[in-house]
This record gives C-alpha cells, structure tokens and sequence, in this order.
C-alpha cells in the first residue's frame, strides 16, 4: 500500500478539521472524497494480502524445492506489514465516517 500514508495524513487532517468546523458542503464533499479513496486503498490492501496468501498456500505445497523456503520467509513478512496497514486504515475510515455522519446529521434543517 504505498499510498496508505497519504490517505492516512488526509484522513487524519479531514478528521481534525471535522473537530473544528461547521458542517460546509466542501468539507462534507472532501470527507466523502477522502471516505472513497480510503475504501478504495483498504480494498487493494485486502485483494494483495490474498493474492499473498494464495502464494503462501501454493508455496507449502513445494517447501522442499530450492527457493521456496526463502520466498515463504520474504512474503510472510510483507504479509503482516500489509495487513497491519489495513487494519490501521479501516480504523481511520470508521472515525472518518463517523466524523462525517455526525456532521452531515447536524447539518440537516430540522
């Protein structure tokens, strides 16, 4: 994910001004925005952390072939960081989307 800090800096910046703001139709629409990017991202994340493990579980099959051993122990690793960053990114989209349903509530006519 190698955009995975760039969303997170807009995210965590679209969150701090949520905590500042009044609801505005631009800052509504740029938390959208970022929302769909952040999904977009955290959805790419998950499709290469099963196409990782998908060459995990062909690479079991053929531990005893030269090489094997050592891709396992590259992709295991690459795995973990992939799926951390995941989980950090879908935590940051929840308080976003919390954040902007909040906002978006308050901003509604009564």
């Amino acid at each position: 994910m190698a955009e995975s800090g760039d969303i997170m800096l807009r995210i965590d910046r679209l969150c701090s001004r949520a905590s500042d703001a009044r609801p505005t139709g631009p800052l509504l629409r740029a938390m959208g925005d970022g929302l769909a990017e952040g999904y977009v991202e955290a959805l790419a994340g998950e499709a290469r952390s099963r196409r990782l493990a998908e060459r995990l579980e062909a690479l079991v099959e053929t531990l005893d072939q030269p090489g094997a051993a050592v891709e396992v122990a590259r992709i295991v690793p690459e795995k973990r960081q992939l799926d951390a960053e995941v989980a950090a990114l879908r935590d940051r989209l929840a308080e976003l989307r919390e954040r902007f349903e909040q906002l978006r509530a308050s901003s509604r006519p009564a």
